[in-house]
């Protein structure tokens, strides 16, 4: 009696019950098409937002709208159209980066087939349940509040937002302050954590942004441990991403490497592509390109892997806080329905291959230019914040002297007017902090000033006096590069003027440059003295800054991108970065473009030069690839 077999049914994929974590790996491709189908469109409407925004801007011969310039154009009539197209970007990528990803994510764990027509239009009907009352705190603590505190889903259009590092110094500064702050950030991030659930509802439940809310926290006080145990789950799934990506990248890295050869370059050692055209390639120079041919390769394989990881980590954590709303509601188990078969296998490995390809490509053509890009590379002149930075006391003569014999480029100065018409050095609106008056100088005669004294914070037990103008123009001559800031209530057209009388009778026209925060005296200043060097200081700006007045700008940490220093310099202007003392800023900004550095921490920023002249080929290579 022959054995019967019954023949295996095989059930599709996507009619299977599987696990959240199975789920998660085989949505990726569906994560990846998303990802670039809204990051595709949103950059498309960056780019015609910053478009039509140049267009209402030069209407009015106006280049930007700044932190310098906006309370002169607060009644234009160009700001209004502006600030609509503003709020509609914002709108947009709200609606592409949270809600049509929340839908996107629910469609994942419901097992519905993705339409991406569909989600991104289910996405923006619900942005409309957002424009109330109730929902403006929601979007201004996604815009605001997460980059922040990291509690919530945020925004690429904000997802850098920092606190600018000249209000943070005031904040470390006081105690009181900085208890404030860390209160603030604690109430905040428990704001965040209690209506974490607020979006879902709007867009998954059809409730209204107060209901949403209510909701989210009632589901937060009743399920705080599930909600707790997938958080933990959330930066577990993040840490083994950053793990295995770390192995993958120094796998690749040791193998390229090894595989090619270490080479020991000689001192004074050039490769060109020269060499290569002329069919003159000793074996020294054959060694030289595999070895760092391989070694950028391997650094943009890395910095590929990184950049796919962080694609994909946005919907891949929105996945799992989807899935918690979902489960926490009641409408999901503990397995969902499987992702149906992957299409196009083939070609993504052929787009994966050309993309190794190229890189390849790319390796040998950088190998051959490296020695000319870091033989022509030379550093921002570090220039010192308030004379001398921590050196000396601030503002002071003292500080200009040990800038000079620091080997410093510049120094920068805050200037003021006396009641009686004197050009003084202070930075506060009032002596109180450095001297103890409470005054301000525009309220005290040049005498007056004159009686205050400072306290030397080099520890000589010394008392200063407060530094005139004309004293700090004696100290730079020829020596010494300062840049003037024109301060407070004062710096107005009359100062210019004043200032530049001085400046010419004291014959330091090319030592100095005026600077300020605010945007009409430099303006005036650079139309009226365009021999002198000027620039307008900025920590926030809208439209095309390379057409602001002046010879220079003076850009926050924040504002001072890569792209944005090589606009102003195909401008034919320079670029100075304010006010940089973090030890990581510092190193980026000195190995970027920027022609002048302000800082309060000389010693430190000399310490980062030196240190940056004596890296090795290697470290050149995966610094300026895959970063620090």
């Amino acid at each position: 009696m022959g054995i019967i077999r019954r023949k295996k049914t095989l059930i599709p994929e996507e009619q299977r019950q599987i696990s959240f974590g199975r789920l998660t790996f085989q949505s990726i491709p569906e994560i990846l098409r998303f990802q670039f189908i809204t990051k595709i469109i949103l950059l498309c409407v960056a780019f015609a937002a910053n478009t039509l925004a140049a267009l209402i801007l030069a209407s009015g011969n106006l280049s930007a709208v700044t932190t310098a310039n906006f309370k002169e154009l607060f009644l234009n009539w160009r700001v209004l159209p502006i600030f609509l197209l503003t709020a509609g970007v914002i709108l947009i990528y709200l609606d592409f980066s949270i809600f049509a990803q929340i839908v996107f994510c629910s469609d994942v764990l419901t097992g519905k087939k993705v339409r991406y027509r569909t989600i991104l239009k289910e996405g923006t009907l619900s942005i409309k349940k957002i424009l109330t009352l109730s929902g403006l705190p929601i979007i201004l603590y996604t815009l605001i509040a997460v980059p922040l505190v990291g509690v919530g889903f945020s925004l690429s259009l904000t997802e850098n937002l920092q606190i600018p590092d000249f209000v943070m110094h005031v904040i470390r500064s006081n105690r009181l302050y900085m208890t404030a702050y860390v209160l603030a950030l604690i109430a905040v991030a428990a704001i965040g954590f209690l209506h974490i659930f607020t979006i879902h509802g709007v867009v998954l439940d059809d409730l209204s942004p107060r209901e949403a809310r209510k909701q989210s926290a009632a589901l937060i006080r009743t399920h705080w441990r599930g909600y707790l145990k997938r958080l933990l789950y959330w930066i577990a799934f993040v840490a083994a991403g950053i793990l295995l990506i770390a192995l993958l990248v120094t796998v690749i890295y040791f193998v390229l490497t090894i595989a090619a050869g270490v080479v020991d370059v000689p001192e004074n050692y050039v490769l060109s592509i020269d060499k290569l055209r002329s069919g003159e390639m000793t074996a020294l120079d054959r060694a030289v390109v595999r070895s760092r041919a391989m070694t950028i390769f391997a650094s943009l394989l890395g910095a590929l892997l990184v950049s796919v990881y962080v694609f994909i980590m946005s919907s891949c954590s929105m996945l799992i806080f989807t899935q918690a709303y979902l489960h926490f509601t009641g409408r999901a188990g503990k397995s969902y329905p499987g992702r149906p078969e992957r299409k196009g296998f083939s070609l993504n490995v052929l787009g994966a291959a050309a993309a190794v390809a190229g890189s390849l490509a790319l390796s040998f053509l950088l190998a051959f230019s490296l020695d000319q890009v870091f033989m022509d590379r030379t550093y921002p002149v570090i220039a010192a914040h308030r004379a001398g930075g921590v050196l000396a006391s601030e503002n002071s003569l003292e500080g200009i002297e040990a800038a000079i014999a620091h080997g410093i480029g510049a120094s920068e100065i805050d200037v003021q007017r006396t009641k009686d018409g004197r050009y003084i050095i202070n930075h506060d609106n009032t002596f109180k902090r450095v001297a103890g008056d409470g005054r301000a100088a525009q309220d005290m005669t040049f005498d007056e000033v004159m009686q205050l004294r400072i306290p030397d914070t080099t520890g000589s037990g010394r008392e200063l006096t407060v530094a005139t103008i004309e004293e700090m123009l004696d100290a730079v001559r020829g020596r010494h590069k300062l840049f003037i800031e024109l301060k407070g209530v004062t710096a107005d057209r009359r100062m210019v003027d004043d200032l530049v009388r001085i400046i010419r009778e004291k014959d330091c026209v090319e030592d100095v440059a005026l600077i300020s925060l605010n945007y009409d005296p430099i303006r005036y200043a650079a139309e009226t003295y365009p021999e002198f060097e000027t620039a307008i200081t900025l920590f926030a700006a809208y439209g095309d800054i390379t057409k602001l007045p002046g010879t220079m700008l003076l850009l926050s940490k924040e504002m001072a991108t890569s792209d944005r220093i090589e606009a102003v310099h195909r401008a034919g202007k320079k670029v100075m970065v304010w006010t940089v003392d973090d030890e990581a800023g510092i190193t980026d900004f000195l190995d970027g473009a920027a022609d002048y550095i302000l800082t309060d921490e000389v010693d430190l920023a000399l310490q980062i030069r030196d240190k940056l002249d004596a890296r090795t080929d290697l470290q050149r290579i995966t610094e300026m690839i895959g970063g620090r």
